[in-house]
Formats: structure tokens, C-alpha cells, sequence
């Protein structure tokens, strides 16, 4: 292993990397290529903003636009969810890269290429088949937690002062996080927030200064072009209200046991959240063995503010892609903690196996417990959708109402109306989209609308006073509606 390494390090990363990404991406695979529920969300709307349309005002979702950038990216590849793929898997290419590059800093290139590996399979477990927005700014999050731990290892020297230009780069990855996911940025933000407070407490407030500037810059120079292209498109207000309006709303309805508690909570905070259980660990060990202790401390302290937004959020699996680079602080601290004493190695070797048991027995409970038999349900759903819409005359509009994406995005489908998926939920998450919505069908012209569940949505009166019943699908709660 040591000759292949040493032969090419780079080239083994760029592939593993590659497969890895493919073999895990729903877009890949025919059998659960249904799943990609929001993946084909962002992938429909990037594929509109290649063909100029803008996004939010032809097809809206609740994201920054940034996640939608990178999935046009992607389709001008190829024209194809493919495209998206590529992308996806030349990001983390470059992801295994940086990430084995920084690691090298500190430990052997062997030691940084196992850790790296480590790294990508903790990835496989927590990706959701892909194309997340977490994947989007990962390599910035590599960045950002390096930089911090870099001069977290100067402050447990005894240098304080913390590099402007690092600061930079967190506004760069916040930036990010702001016009994709905010709520990626928690541990950039706790970090940030204990290197203010330890500036301020030793009274450094020329380099405060100097690092709140280069924060704000980074802050602009990510945000600006977005900022200033919905601008001069006159979509400003609305990318503002799907990027934050809306999801103030979301974040006070959201009921984070709703997902996990039919999962066995505790089980799926362990398996899903490694990279933030295994740097409070390490944090943990460092404080037994009374070394290191500043360190500890302040990753003890990232990880915790981590963990409680997590308890408080919906906590899906992806939602922790952008802290898995925090994995790397508890590798190199666990490797520091084995130079300076050797009696040691056999907790971080205990830690190590630990990670293995968690990553192989997650993994199998996701793949063989639940992919198949709700893969297979979904993709008859989706089918009686697509049989439904072959009752229409092809030139002819339509749209369908609390449908899948998957249909948008695997049928060649554009949305015809702004609010074209999941009209229902996104209400019942935020209630101020339940007036666009409704104004949207009530004024609107398509001719046809294939409705689910048609019965208890917030259209149902304007569905009955515009349109009249031309089949129902009663078995499958699917009505296809003709305009009068």
C-alpha cells in the first residue's frame, strides 16, 4: 500500500472519488432514481436557469440560488442529470484532495491517505444518493475547518491573534451556506464565535477589526453576483423570501422528531452525525489525558453548539455533510495525543474501530431495510402521475399539484406556473406561501391540472369553481382537472 500511495496519491483519490460518487448517486441508478426527490427539485430548476429562465419566478423552491447554480453547471455538461454527476464527482475529487493535501500538514502522507478514506466513507453514509446542498460548499467547509484548527493549534502554543486572510475564507464559506442552507454554517459560526470571544477576552482589537473586515468581504465577493443578477432581473424580493422569509417560517413549524423518532432517534444521531460525535470524543480523551486542553475546549464547544441545533432541527442525514470535515480535528488530534504517548494509541485505536462498526452497520440498515420496498412504491406513484398526463393532448399546458419531482425531471417536463411541487407541504410550512399559491392557480391560465389528494389542498375551492373533473384515479387520489 505504501508504493501505491507514494506512486500516486492524487490519481487513487481522483478515482475513488469518482466511483464513490456515482455508485452512491441516485441519478445513477435505475432502481432508486425515484429518490432523488429534492435532488430532481434543484436539477429541474438548474436545468431552467440554463435555458434562461429564472428561478423562482418559473419554478420556485425554498434554497439559495447557489445549489441551483451548481445543478446548472451540471446540466450544460451534458443536458442531463449525468452532468450534475460529473460535477458533483469532480467536486469531490477536488474535496479528497484538499482534504489529503491539509492532512499531510500533520500527519504522514500514508496516515493523511487512511484518514482520507476514512473521510470518503463516513461521506457515503450521510449523502442521501448525492447532488445535497451540502455538497455544493463542501470543499469550502475542507477549507474553513482546516483554517481553524490551524490556528487553534497556534493558540494552544500561545499565539492569539488570529490571520485576517483565514477570516476571509469563512466569509467565503458562509456566503455559501447563506445562498444555499444556512444552517450549514452552525460549526463555522461556533467557530467564529470562540475565536471573537477569545480575541476579546485577551483585548486584541486591532486584529478583531482587521478580521470582521475581511469576514464582510468574503461575505460580499461570494454573495454580490447573486445579489446584484436578481437584482438587474427584477427577482431581488423573491430569491430573498425563498432564501429566508420563507424559511423562518419552516424553521419555527419544523418538529425535528417527526423524522427520526420512527427510526430509533438515538441510533440515527449516531450513525448519521460521526464527524461531530468523534471531535467531541477526541475533545473528551484530550481532557482525560490533561493535554491539549485549549484545543479541546474549543472544539468541545463547536461540537456541542453542532449537536444542539441538530437535536432542534429536522436532522436528515445530509443536513450534516457540511461539519463532516470537523472528522479531520479528531483524526489529528487523536494522531497528536499517539506521539506524545503511546499508552494512548489504544483509545484512539478503540475510536477508530468504533467508526468502522458505525459506518458498515449504518449502511446496511439504510440499503436493506428501507430503499427496496419504498423504491418500489414510489416508482408505481410516479408511473400513475405519468400515465395520468397521457390523457392530455401534448399541446396543450398542464401542471401537477402535489406531485413528484421526479416526473419534472425524468419526462423532460417544464414547470408551467412558479408553484409546481409540493404545494401543500411548503404551505403547511409556511403559511405566508399560501396567498402566492392560491393567487398563482386562481389567475393562471393552464388548461390542465393533475391534482393528488385534491380533496384536502388549499386550491380545492379554485380547483372546483375553474376547472371541471375530466378522470379521476380514485385508488390513487390522482383528478386531472380541464380548465371551463
Amino acid at each position: 500500500m505504501n508504493k501505491i500511495i507514494k506512486l500516486s496519491p492524487w490519481a487513487l483519490l481522483a478515482i475513488i472519488s469518482f466511483i464513490v460518487i456515482f455508485a452512491c448517486s441516485f441519478y445513477a441508478h435505475t432502481n432508486y432514481r425515484v429518490f432523488a426527490y429534492d435532488q430532481d427539485i434543484f436539477y429541474v430548476i438548474g436545468r431552467n436557469w440554463a435555458e434562461g429562465k429564472l428561478p423562482y419566478v418559473t419554478a420556485w423552491d425554498s434554497k439559495g440560488p447557489f445549489i441551483f447554480f451548481f445543478n446548472m453547471l451540471g446540466y450544460l455538461i451534458t443536458k442531463s442529470d449525468i452532468g450534475v454527476v460529473l460535477l458533483e464527482s469532480i467536486n469531490f475529487t477536488l474535496v479528497s484532495w484538499c482534504s489529503y493535501f491539509l492532512l499531510s500538514k500533520y500527519c504522514s502522507k500514508k496516515t493523511s491517505f487512511i484518514y482520507t478514506l476514512f473521510f470518503i466513507a463516513s461521506h457515503i453514509i450521510i449523502n442521501s444518493g448525492g447532488d445535497q446542498v451540502g455538497d455544493s460548499n463542501l470543499l469550502l467547509s475542507v477549507i474553513s475547518i482546516f483554517l481553524v484548527y490551524n490556528w487553534n493549534r497556534k493558540y494552544q502554543d500561545g499565539i492569539i491573534e488570529h490571520p485576517w486572510k483565514y477570516t476571509f475564507i469563512y466569509g467565503l464559506f458562509f456566503a455559501s451556506c447563506l445562498l444555499s442552507r444556512l444552517t450549514n454554517a452552525v460549526a463555522i459560526c461556533a467557530s467564529i464565535l470562540a475565536i471573537v470571544s477569545i480575541l476579546v477576552y485577551h483585548k486584541k482589537w486591532n486584529n478583531l477589526i482587521k478580521n470582521s473586515i475581511a469576514f464582510i468581504a468574503g461575505c460580499c465577493t461570494f454573495a454580490l453576483p447573486f445579489i446584484i443578477y436578481f437584482n438587474i432581473h427584477n427577482a431581488l424580493s423573491d430569491m430573498w423570501y425563498a432564501t429566508f422569509l420563507y424559511n423562518i417560517e419552516y424553521a419555527m413549524h419544523s418538529q425535528p422528531f417527526a423524522i427520526t423518532e420512527t427510526h430509533f432517534p438515538l441510533i440515527y444521531f449516531i450513525f448519521y452525525n460521526i464527524s461531530i460525535l468523534s471531535v467531541l470524543l477526541s475533545a473528551i480523551i484530550a481532557i482525560i489525558c490533561n493535554t491539549r486542553k485549549k484545543t479541546a475546549y474549543i472544539w468541545g464547544f463547536i461540537a456541542i453548539c453542532t449537536i444542539g441545533w441538530i437535536i432542534k432541527s429536522y436532522a436528515n442525514a445530509n443536513y450534516t455533510i457540511s461539519f463532516l470535515p470537523i472528522l479531520f480535528v479528531a483524526f489529528i488530534e487523536l494522531s497528536t495525543l499517539y506521539k506524545t504517548d503511546k499508552k494512548k494509541l489504544y483509545l484512539a485505536g478503540i475510536y477508530m474501530i468504533s467508526i468502522v462498526i458505525l459506518i458498515g452497520t449504518s449502511n446496511y440498515i439504510r440499503t436493506t431495510m428501507y430503499y427496496e420496498s419504498i423504491a418500489r412504491e414510489m416508482r408505481k406513484d410516479a408511473q400513475y402521475q405519468i400515465d395520468m398526463i397521457n390523457n392530455i393532448p401534448k399541446e396543450d399546458s398542464f401542471i401537477i399539484y402535489n406531485g413528484l419531482p421526479y416526473v419534472f425531471a425524468t419526462q423532460n417536463i417544464r414547470p408551467y406556473y412558479p408553484y409546481w411541487i409540493c404545494q401543500d407541504w411548503a404551505i403547511d410550512n409556511g403559511m405566508s406561501l399560501r396567498s402566492k399559491v392560491r393567487d398563482c392557480y386562481a389567475k393562471g391560465d393552464v388548461k390542465w391540472i393533475i391534482a393528488y389528494d385534491y380533496e384536502h389542498s388549499h386550491i380545492k375551492d379554485i380547483l372546483l369553481d375553474r376547472y371541471s373533473i375530466s378522470k379521476k384515479d380514485k385508488k390513487n387520489k390522482l383528478t386531472l382537472f380541464r380548465l371551463k
